[in-house]
């Protein structure tokens, strides 16, 4: 089983500039998760599917470059949440 460190990497591993549309899925440990994001006029909403199993909560990381060294967590859910909503995000930033 994927750890829940891995599957939120992979979650914020998708980057998406603030006034488009980004979905984007990955697979790992019999896990496969599926985000999408888009802008929304309070920052970026996220949203994302999951088949397979989770365990241990979800983080949520955001980074301006695709080098995860420099990444902030933003956010920690519990298993069940399917959405988020970054009402810190810049516009016009790409983050990752």
């Amino acid at each position: 089983m994927k750890s829940p460190h891995k599957i939120a990497t992979l979650v914020v591993a998708l980057g998406a500039a603030l006034g488009a549309h980004a979905q984007s899925c990955g697979a790992g440990g019999g896990t496969t998760v599926c985000l999408s994001a888009a802008a929304a006029s309070t920052g970026a909403q996220l949203a994302w599917t999951v088949q397979g199993a989770l365990s241990g909560g979800l983080q949520i990381y955001r980074n301006t470059s695709s080098n995860p060294t420099g990444r902030e967590r933003i956010a920690q859910l519990s298993n069940g949440d399917r959405s988020y909503a970054d009402t810190t995000a810049a516009t016009g930033s790409r983050y990752w």
